[in-house]
């Protein structure tokens, strides 16, 4: 282990570094970090490794003396903890893994230790940061830089998965509280609850599921004052009449009206107080489109929209900080010295053409793109239900489901295949039958639909719904007792 201007750096062999997980093919991640290493001149080099778990082939190449560092997306983000010899802070709360550290340490064998985090965390954070650093170009906002107790600031998520916990955690990094969580689904809050119990003992992380909640708390003369939201939603335009309350409800927040006015706080130590905005800042984490449903509401509102890109590249920026200087910090995955304004300005540009012209984007294809071009290193293998009546069809390998829903040995089939991190779109008429696996599994891995498969319209729809959330369908099982026989292909 040698130093570089005064920092750690691992040995020079630890130049490989790629992305982990499943499907990962249409991922732009390597050329977004092939181009930074390239103008680094190191010589690092940024590959993919297919698999759906964590296998024994992974972990040695992550104990290796070539290791340097490695992204992790679906559905390892939270297999992969227990293998780690430490994880952060962040990774601790929000109770997921998306980069893993090669950092120096002279008291293991092996002078270094692994550890994960969550730069989704600083991907939300600092593209909220930026946009705020533009509306303000006269003055320099530290990284670190809060709104103090007392202001009356506060934030608002849309959504409830893993997503929704990095907003949080980005959120309460600015000092604002209350945080509310609009949410059609009690279940994912109270998961998202769970998470931050400091949050909840002070008062934040409140449920908003109707307008009238909004008039309430949020739009009398005393009420807090919402200065930025995050949208964790897919961005598919709304169904059902829960998923339109959501939209209701979130149109209500952005309606509310606002005067930034003067800071009512000293701005004597201006490099640690963040100013209002001039206009309230949205940033939509979905990013295909890139001018979603609700970003345009939200410019319509006077919001400042923000599209998912921005976000995609400041956790690849972090990323990159980190694995330069062996750092899990949020400081050093804030500080934009290590990689110089040129090189992120070069990889801004190319996100920015790449998300132009692809479907998907740095690491965040982990919920929607499909492996057709690589055999995975890691397959799924045939699913083992013990059903005897119960027969899956291999088309390709598993990257979503749909399955025709009702009870018993659906609900089976649903429970075993989610245990394993497989992604699902069930069909239900009665979407109370599977409240209980909506309470445990996020929407990004488990989505149902209400159907009635009589109908050859609703049919074609829900096939059409599942193309649009996770881009293709590999499965299908159905149980129901009448099928109709004219999709087609």
């Amino acid at each position: 282990m040698s130093t570089n201007n005064g920092h750690p750096v691992l040995n020079e062999s630890g130049k490989n570094l790629g992305l982990y997980g499943y499907p990962i093919a249409h991922s732009a991640s390597p050329a977004f970090h092939n181009l930074v290493f390239s103008r680094l001149g190191e010589g690092k080099h940024y590959g993919s490794f297919s698999t759906s778990k964590v296998i024994s082939e992974m972990l040695e190449i992550l104990r290796s003396d070539t290791f340097g560092g490695c992204s992790v997306t679906m559905p390892i983000k939270g297999t992969i903890i227990p293998y780690l010899d430490e994880i952060s802070p962040e990774s601790r709360e929000t109770g997921t893994v998306n980069t893993i550290v090669k950092v120096p340490s002279l008291s293991s064998p092996t002078k270094f230790k692994l550890v994960g985090t969550n730069t989704d965390i600083l991907g939300v954070h600092n593209a909220l940061l930026r946009s705020l650093r533009l509306q303000h170009p006269s003055l320099t906002i530290s990284s670190k830089a809060r709104y103090p107790q007392g202001l009356g600031g506060a934030g608002v998520v849309i959504g409830g998965g893993a997503t929704t916990r990095s907003a949080v955690y980005a959120l309460s990094m600015f000092g604002l509280h209350p945080i509310y969580l609009v949410n059609r689904d009690k279940g994912e809050v109270e998961a998202v609850q769970q998470a931050f119990p400091h949050l909840v003992s002070r008062g934040s992380l409140v449920h908003l599921n109707h307008p009238d909640q909004v008039e309430s708390l949020l739009a009398q003369p005393t009420s807090p004052r919402i200065l930025m939201i995050v949208g964790a939603i897919p961005a598919f335009a709304p169904v059902t009449k829960e998923e339109r309350m959501v939209y209701t409800t979130a149109s209500s927040i952005l309606s509310i009206p606002y005067n930034p006015g003067e800071p009512e706080y000293s701005t004597e130590d201006g490099t640690d107080l963040l100013p209002f905005p001039t206009k309230r800042l949205f940033l939509e984490m979905a990013y295909k489109p890139r001018n979603t449903p609700m970003l345009r509401i939200a410019a319509a509102h006077g919001w400042e929209p923000i599209d998912g890109v921005q976000a995609m590249i400041e956790q690849g920026y972090a990323q990159q900080r980190m694995w330069a200087r062996g750092d899990t910090s949020v400081q050093v995955g804030s500080d934009p010295s290590i990689l110089g304004p040129e090189i992120e300005a070069a990889a801004r540009e190319l996100a920015i053409n790449m998300s132009e012209k692809s479907k998907d984007f740095i690491g965040k294809a982990r919920n929607i793109a499909i492996d057709s071009g690589h055999e995975p290193q890691c397959r799924m293998g045939n699913i083992d239900l013990d059903l005897e009546t119960t027969v899956l069809r291999r088309h390709e390998e598993h990257a979503a489901r749909f399955a025709g829903s009702s009870q018993g040995l659906e609900n089976a089939i649903l429970t075993t295949v989610l245990k394993k991190s497989e992604r699902v779109i069930a069909t239900q008429p009665n979407l109370s039958i599977l409240a209980d696996l909506r309470a445990r599994y996020p929407p990004e891995q488990f989505l149902v639909l209400r159907f009635d498969v009589t109908m050859l319209q609703e049919i074609s729809k829900a096939f059409k719904r599942t193309e649009e959330y996770f881009r293709r369908l590999h499965v299908v099982v159905n149980n129901a007792e009448y099928i109709r026989s004219e999709l087609g292909d």
